[in-house]
């Protein structure tokens, strides 16, 4: 093994030699020495060799240290060097020391113990405190200023120091006022100054040098000795006071070394100072950082650990310490395996790849912990791999959060979810049964009320009756229209037959259709239409829902006699549809929520103005659904209302067709009629209608007998309700489609189910159109005459 220690030690007492190395050997067995007696031996062995230090003898027998010490800073030798003599004085520490050595050992006393110590400590200061690149060149050469205005001193000083001290490059002023102004313009190692100048002394030249704060060291010289201007001098930092004796040139040179040696030190200690500070500050900064991070950690609301390469805790938060129901301090040294088992086998495969480097996130794990005995807890865990500064990896980070809770929660609200949606589909098929059933009653009412219209009674109290009849079957059949499509629009589970359209002709057909009530009421409807197409985009019959259920609304809350006023406008991009009334008003408690799901304003006992409340919630739905928007304002109660529709305008398709130029063919001759209809009522009142427009007709009650009545019937169309005993309506049609000569023959869905999937279920049977109980006599006398044409009108 090698030393820890190499030192090189001059020294040409054998008796001394011998002594420190058998101490060395006993007492410091790391430090290797080598001895060599001469200057010369020590000189060629460092340029051969490298040692970590010199142990110099002052008194060699070819030179002394203080030689030894020049010649290695004329050759650039760089090391620390521990100066040990027998005899000497106080000018010699201060020589040996300004030539650069790091300390000086008296030999006498408990020396041999202390010589150990001071090697390391030298060589340790050595390395830590590296002197600045140029100091090498320093001790090869430096720039001296000479403030004398004598000029016989200056030739004097500068010729000795040119021979005795050729590393000082010298330049000389006559006055403080020249010193000042190359000292600003220049870099200088050292000043020597006489004490004595023509313009100031030295004492105010160090002063004004100080104010400046011009870092160069000052050696002051005079004619004669001074005690009060030496210490004055020393006082304001001069480094030395040399007074001009016989001998004084011989130990100048020294005297400028150790100063500009002196001054680097301070200068290196100033800075070591200043480094041990920074150093210090960041340490406090580091210990404040670990211990904010420890804090956090520690209290952190998910649990944290690490774990070593062997996959031991080496530290665990309290959260985590709490999940696993162990304290923390339990939990160092052990290994997952041991603290929680039945996790173990889940992360054991993830811990193999985090230890190759790869970060594992938010991995779930599930298992028991001695938190709660026998209890399935969940977890979401991250792992990540700890790495040193070589990126060598030493561990793994844990970061577990407990999901048990929030895996119950979800599960509840995905059962809760499914009970909904079951919830929903029994609603949905409840309305539809309740929309049937109460639709077929109303069927054959309907159709005999159009029977008796036909028969052309004149008696003003029949056809009084007829109109109350017609306008309350109609009303029945728009609220069972609104109940059974809220649902539906709302949800947005509907699909829009789109087509381009005139907005002109929506509102033609909603006037034409709620006329009957307007006249009721003995409203004055105004309606102002442009002269030119306004082009939408949308389906005809929901936007005529649009435009009757705002009409209905505004017929049914103004008292009677009052005005409605309908204008559309084109804006800009969007089509612009007013309806104004002069009823009742909304109030300012209601406005904000007018468009929500059964919102009526208060109810009165007598209940004049009808309805669920569903029309308003259907109107913004709808036009939403078409990319538009609705707009309700009112002044207040007994203020009237208006209600403003805006859609996007649509460019104008050359090809489309407005749906009131479709006109209905007319039959050409009578026709061959199946009736397929359970409720006997409805079936006859049909059957008596359809025969008194000249058709034959052929009525069957179930689904069998008009699958056997379509083949030896051959009709010419279809009318085919639905809800069948023993064989529904769809396989009634898919049926008929099969027997020859019946593939292209009518079929008419007449039935009480009118939601969007039940119209589907009647196209995907072959059904040419879908009617919804109770159905207008005009209506199917038009499809029966339009013939298959128009089956795109499902």
């Amino acid at each position: 093994m090698s030393a820890a220690l190499r030192v090189l030690y001059a020294e040409d007492d054998a008796a001394d030699a011998d002594l420190i190395k058998a101490h060395f050997a006993a007492a410091a067995p790391d430090v290797a020495l080598d001895i060599v007696d001469t200057g010369e031996q020590c000189l060629a062995r460092l340029a051969q060799d490298h040692y970590d230090v010199l142990l110099l003898d002052h008194h060699l027998p070819d030179m002394d240290g203080i030689a030894v010490l020049r010649e290695l800073n004329a050759r650039g030798l760089t090391l620390p060097v521990v100066m040990v003599t027998g005899v000497g004085d106080e000018d010699l520490v201060v020589h040996v020391l300004g030539l650069g050595a790091c300390d000086y050992v008296p030999k006498h006393g408990d020396y041999l113990d202390q010589l150990p110590g001071v090697l390391r400590r030298a060589v340790a200061e050595h390395r830590n405190v590296q002197p600045p690149p140029h100091a090498a060149a320093r001790r090869q050469r430096c720039r001296v200023l000479y403030v004398e205005h004598n000029a016989a001193d200056v030739d004097l000083t500068s010729k000795h120091l040119a021979e005795a001290a050729p590393h000082f490059s010298f330049e000389a002023v006559n006055s403080s006022a020249s010193a000042l102004a190359r000292l600003a313009a220049d870099r200088f190692d050292l000043v020597l100054t006489d004490l004595r100048l023509p313009d100031m002394n030295a004492l105010e030249l160090l002063r004004e040098a100080r104010n400046r704060e011009l870092d160069v060291p000052f050696v002051v010289i005079t004619g004669r000795g001074d005690e009060a201007a030496a210490v004055a001098a020393l006082k304001l930092s001069a480094y030395d006071y040399i007074v001009k004796r016989d001998d004084y040139l011989t130990h100048l040179p020294y005297a400028l070394d150790n100063a500009i040696g002196r001054a680097e030190l301070m200068r290196l200690n100033q800075h070591l100072q200043a480094e041990l500070a920074e150093r210090q500050r960041s340490q406090h900064l580091t210990a404040e950082s670990l211990a904010l991070l420890d804090t956090l950690q520690r209290h952190a609301p998910i649990g944290i650990a690490f774990m070593d390469r062997d996959g031991r805790y080496q530290r665990v938060n309290d959260e985590l310490a709490a999940i696993d129901g162990v304290p923390a301090d339990a939990h160092l040294g052990r290994t997952i395996a041991e603290i929680v088992p039945a996790i173990w086998p889940q992360v054991e495969p993830i811990y193999r790849r985090v230890l190759a480097g790869e970060s594992i996130l938010k991995v779930e794990v599930r298992g028991e912990t001695p938190a709660r005995p026998g209890v399935e807890r969940h977890f979401l865990s991250s792992f990540y791999p700890v790495r040193r500064f070589t990126h060598e990896v030493i561990g793994i980070g844990v970061f577990v959060a407990e999901t048990t809770e929030r895996m119950r929660s979800e599960a509840m609200l995905r059962q809760h979810a499914t009970e909904l949606a079951e919830a929903a589909r029994q609603k949905d098929e409840f309305l539809a049964m309740l929309g049937h059933e109460l639709r077929n009653p109303l069927a054959p009412i309907r159709t005999a009320l159009a029977l008796l219209q036909r028969a052309g009674s004149h008696d003003p109290i029949v056809l009084r009756a007829h109109v109350v009849m017609d306008r309350q079957i109609t009303h029945m059949v728009r609220l069972l229209d609104a109940l059974l499509d809220v649902a539906p629009i709302t949800s947005g589970r509907i699909n829009l037959t789109v087509q381009d359209i005139d907005y002109r002709h929506i509102v033609r057909e909603a006037t034409d259709s709620v006329r009957g009530l307007i006249d009721a009421r003995r409203h004055r409807l105004e309606v102002s239409l442009p002269g030119e197409p306004v082009r939408v985009r949308g389906d005809v019959t929901r936007l005529v829902q649009v435009v009757v259920n705002l009409l209905n609304n505004a017929a049914k809350y103004t008292d009677e006699g009052g005005s409605i006023r309908v204008d559309l406008t084109a804006e800009s991009a969007q089509a612009v549809l007013h309806v104004r009334d002069t009823g009742t008003g909304i109030s300012a408690r209601l406005l904000p929520k007018i468009f929500d799901l059964f919102t009526q304003d208060d109810r009165t006992l007598d209940r004049a103005q009808g309805g669920l409340g569903l029309g308003l919630t259907l109107v913004q739905r709808i036009t939403e659904l078409h990319g538009g928007s609705v707009h309700a304002y009112s002044e207040g109660r007994g203020r009237g209302s208006e209600f403003t529709v805006r859609l996007p305008l649509q460019v104008p398709d050359p090809h489309a067709v407005d749906p009131d130029t479709r006109h209905a063919k007319p039959p050409a001759h009578s026709i061959r009629c199946l009736v397929v209809e359970d409720n006997v009522d409805a079936a006859q009142l049909l059957e008596f209608a359809l025969e008194s427009e000249g058709h034959q007709v052929h009525v069957t009650y179930d689904g069998p007998d008009a699958v056997a009545a379509a083949a030896t019937f051959k009709p010419d169309a279809v009318v085919l309700d639905i809800g069948l005993p023993r064989m529904n309506g769809y396989d009634v049609a898919r049926a008929i489609r099969r027997i020859p000569g019946c593939e292209d023959i009518l079929i008419i869905a007449v039935t009480g189910y009118g939601q969007e999937a039940d119209r589907q279920k009647s196209r995907e049977a072959g059904c040419d159109h879908h009617l919804v109980k109770p159905i207008d006599l005009n209506s199917l006398l038009s499809a029966l005459a339009s013939g298959r044409a128009s089956s795109a009108h499902l």
